[in-house]
């Protein structure tokens, strides 16, 4: 099987986990091993990979109770959409929906990190 019908497939996998943590696990494990070595960071299934664990982490803040913990979760959502922002604001346009979504999660961000 090609490296990237095997990737898909994984990826369908994952997302067919019905647990949010599980789910961000087992696609987080395939970001961490495919990313950049076997596969671009850009490729489609990388960013498309981005874009699940972004709601994963959007879905998974709801449920958590620990301001730190949301904290974290938040600094990690940012990091990802930092790296997907750009890219679709290029290929999915209008371009100001992406650049809009970092600057309001930025925004949100910044008001966890300052108590609000």
């Amino acid at each position: 099987m090609s490296l990237i019908l095997k990737l898909e497939n994984n990826i369908k996998k994952a997302e067919a986990i019905s647990d949010t943590k599980d789910q961000y696990t087992a696609l987080k494990q395939i970001l961490d091993a495919n990313g950049g070595k076997s596969v671009h960071n850009n490729h489609y299934l990388m960013i498309g990979l981005r874009e699940r664990l972004i709601q994963c982490l959007i879905n998974l803040r709801k449920e958590a109770e620990d301001p730190a913990g949301k904290l974290d979760l938040m600094k990690e959502q940012v990091e990802l959409f930092k790296l997907v922002g750009p890219i679709m604001a290029k290929v999915d346009l209008p371009a100001d929906f992406w650049i809009n979504t970092q600057r309001k999660m930025e925004d949100e961000l910044t008001n966890l990190e300052n108590g609000k």
